[in-house]
Formats: C-alpha cells, structure tokens, sequence
C-alpha cells in the first residue's frame, strides 16, 4: 500500500516502471531492514489453519484426567439416568470455531460400551491458534443395562478419537488402551448384580 502511495506521489508519468499497473510484478519482491514481502498481492495463509493438529484429550465432568494408556476411563451414571463419559481437550491449531469429537469404547472382546456419532463444542477458550473445549459428551450403548454395564467393570477397553476442525475440517486420529469402570448415581453395581 504505501508503495503505490509513494508511486503515485512521486510524479511519475506512468510508464514502464515497476510495479506500474502495466508492468506483472508477480515475482517481484521489495526487501527493507531484514523484511521482505511479495507483492503477489497474495496473503499468507491463516496460521491457525495450516500445520499438523496437535490434540490433548482430557476426559471427567468435575476432574479431568489425561486421558491416555492404562487409564480407568468411567462411564457415569448422570441424574437423569442415562451413562456418559465427558471428553475434554485442547486442540492446536485451529481458528476460533470449534470441534467435533468422534469417539467410540469397546471391550477387548469387541462389545461397544459408549460411542458418539460426532459431539459438537464449542471453544470455550481461544487464543493464539489453540482452542479448548469441554463437556463433547460420548453416551453409553443404551441395549446395556446397569447389571450388563456392572458386569463389564475392570475389563480391558480400547478407546478411539477422532477430532474434526469445524473450520478446517482436518482431523487427527487418536486410540488408547484403557480399563472400563462404572459409576452409578444412586447405588453400587453391587447393589444391582
């Protein structure tokens, strides 16, 4: 911009000068102190929209524990009855969008205890191409009932995740070991067995 301010302020008849409307200056570049800048007139992309996503996955409704390797991951009994597992995270980069989490958990033997067909959040917070988001709620597999789900406590689980970008649509693959466990709201799995 200030180039053609300069430009147009120097009193140049408009010819052959470059950088005039008549010359393509698609490979020109102007350097200053240490600065250089394409006059292409193409911007840079948004950073927050390119590079690899880095995704730091929590899971709790009150605590959230990292959620990796060899942690017992709890479905939970809310008060309106049904079981759920609150998924967590921060993702980066990414513009001031949101997310959409896919994740499933299955038994070592291949029964699914909870899945989520695409849980949508919002960022709670933004900045600096990082974003956070809380409560992308995965529900249990509603034909298991709590004796079934009780049953199931302390078996080995593997939990995948999958997030989506809502503004880039890039999405990073994530899978963990993990050690199923039930918490009802009102009673014990013993109380139910």
């Amino acid at each position: 911009m200030l180039f053609w301010l300069a430009l147009a302020c120097s009193g140049s008849d408009g010819g052959d000068t470059v950088g005039s409307p008549d010359t393509d200056t698609s490979s020109v570049t102007e350097t200053g102190e240490g600065d250089t800048a394409s006059t292409t007139g193409s911007t840079p992309g948004d950073p927050c929209e390119v590079g690899e996503l880095v995704h730091t996955p929590t899971v709790g409704s009150y605590e959230e524990v990292p959620l990796e390797d060899g942690l017992t991951l709890v479905l939970q009994q809310g008060p309106q009855g049904g079981y759920h597992i609150d998924m967590n995270g921060t993702l980066e980069p990414v513009p001031d969008v949101g997310v959409v989490v896919f994740s499933e958990v299955l038994l070592d033997d291949g029964t699914q205890i909870a899945f989520t067909d695409g849980a949508q959040a919002a960022f709670v917070s933004w900045s600096a191409c990082r974003g956070v988001y809380t409560k992308a709620r995965m529900f249990w597999n509603s034909e298991l009932d709590a004796p079934e789900l009780c049953d199931f406590a302390g078996r080995g689980a593997t939990m995948t995740q999958t997030v989506e970008d809502l503004g880039t649509g890039r999405t990073l693959a994530s899978s963990f070991d993990v050690v199923f466990d039930v918490v009802l709201f009102d009673r014990t799995c013993d109380d139910v067995k």
